[in-house]
């Protein structure tokens, strides 16, 4: 199951931030979200993604695969983020059996694995705000 917004969100954006505006004769335009005019997107997120794409770039390892797995491992070290988070909290406030019990059903969950691993700027605003719920308890 693929959705565009996965590579609009930031892989597009982190691309053309690496390796400029035109690719093959077309010009690579920035999604509507991150235009001026509009404004909807936070930029910070894909300029994560910029950094290691530049070094594939740099030491010549950008390849097509290389290019196109990168977001997902960088997205990735976030998720491990979100998830050592909420197990420290569900620890916290119901103790460990329970927690226990909640990751079976929060790791199994449909929708959860079919979203939260993916490039979304959605994903990461769920795991920020697990982060910044560890810090405000």
């Amino acid at each position: 199951m693929a959705h565009p917004d996965e590579y609009w969100q930031v892989t597009q954006v982190a691309y053309r931030e690496v390796y400029g505006d035109p690719i093959n004769g077309y010009d690579i335009d920035l999604p509507w979200e991150f235009h001026n005019d509009y404004r909807l997107r936070n930029a910070i997120y894909p300029l994560f993604h910029v950094g290691p794409m530049w070094l594939l770039k740099i030491f010549g390892l950008d390849t097509n695969w290389a290019i196109r797995v990168c977001p997902y491992v960088v997205h990735s070290c976030f998720v491990i983020i979100g998830d050592t988070y909420l197990w420290k909290i569900g620890k916290n406030t119901v103790g460990k059996s329970a927690t226990q019990v909640a990751f079976v059903f929060y790791l199994t969950n449909r929708v959860q694995n079919a979203f939260l691993i993916r490039c979304f700027g959605n994903g990461i605003e769920e795991i920020l705000t697990i982060v910044a719920f560890d810090f405000y308890q």
